[in-house]
């Protein structure tokens, strides 16, 4: 049961971001970013949620979340309708890599006992065994995406 949760929800974030029409390369890139966020300074913004909620112990799991996920969200909602309908095609792969990524970050930061029922799945065992797969096919889909997104602005120059 959990698996199918799992997975309805790293469909749902595929779906709505290419409902949005939005720039899934950037949204896949702004996850890494939470990802380094999250890293770097996950243990201090855990503390300061929970000195701020009177040690409400779910606080902190709620802001590394927070921390994780806003980068790719703003993205996402910034960049919305970005994505001309002709490049959504090429827009599926960054944004199965960014669901798959998010999922892989994500679990680790749930409580122990729903992290031990998600690790003992066959679908956890598959995307851990493919996380630098879907890591790296993630980074080259962006950034042939974004090349092919940017505008190019020697086009519209005239040649003296």
């Amino acid at each position: 049961m959990v698996e199918y949760i799992m997975l309805a929800m790293m469909a749902a974030v595929v779906i709505g971001m290419l409902f949005l029409r939005t720039n899934t390369a950037v949204a896949y890139l702004a996850l890494c970013a939470g990802s380094v966020l999250l890293l770097s300074s996950g243990e201090n913004i855990g503390l300061v949620a929970s000195s701020l909620t009177s040690g409400m112990s779910s606080a902190a799991t709620i802001a590394k979340f927070m921390l994780l996920f806003a980068p790719m969200t703003v993205c996402a909602v910034l960049l919305r309708r970005q994505v001309k309908k002709w490049l959504l095609l090429f827009s599926i792969v960054p944004a199965a890599c960014a669901a798959f990524l998010g999922t892989v970050l994500a679990v680790p930061l749930l409580s122990g006992e729903l992290q031990d029922t998600i690790k003992a799945t066959n679908t956890w065992d598959m995307l851990v065994q493919y996380q630098e797969a879907f890591t790296g096919i993630g980074l080259v889909a962006s950034i042939m995406l974004l090349s092919l997104t940017i505008k190019n602005k020697e086009k519209g120059k005239k040649k003296h």
